[in-house]
């Protein structure tokens, strides 16, 4: 089974957004974004810490970011 999650962030200190498949057999997270004027600020690493979360609540022990 093939799940497609969109995520989309957005705060006062930013905004961003970011896309996971997921399959059978592991997580992907295709698109991972900020905007430019919104970058060096630390909310991409928010970002992906907090999909990371939502992955390892799902199952999954694993994901890769393409």
């Amino acid at each position: 089974m093939e799940l497609n999650l969109f995520i989309e962030v957005a705060e006062s200190n930013g905004k961003g957004s970011c896309e996971i498949t997921h399959n059978d057999e592991e997580y992907i997270i295709n698109t991972l974004y900020i905007p430019s004027s919104e970058r060096k600020q630390g909310i991409g690493t928010e970002l992906l810490h907090s999909v990371e979360d939502i992955i390892f609540k799902l199952g999954g022990e694993y994901c890769y970011l393409y």
